[in-house]
């Protein structure tokens, strides 16, 4: 993982055209939790917890085996967002 300004640099070093380098660096990838079931978008465990009143280990558990707790599974998933 890079940081955001560190990609902003390396862009603007190594890009000969300035506009690409732009348009990359204005958006950045963000993990975030995904409910399997509904799809629903998180920002992360502790959100996926709270809106389904579940202790956010459940969750954790979820994510790493794959497996449904407390009747919903859960992911990781990589989004695009920008500044």
């Amino acid at each position: 993982i890079v940081s955001k300004q560190a990609a902003k640099k390396y862009l603007t070093e190594h890009s000969e055209d300035e506009q690409v380098s732009e348009e990359v660096s204005s958006t950045v990838k963000v993990k975030r939790v995904r409910c399997v079931d509904t799809g629903e978008v998180f920002k992360n465990q502790s959100y996926a917890a709270k809106h389904y009143s579940i202790d956010p280990a459940q969750v954790s558990d979820s994510i790493k085996t794959g497996r449904p707790r407390s009747g919903h599974t859960f992911e990781y998933v990589y989004v695009n967002e920008v500044d």
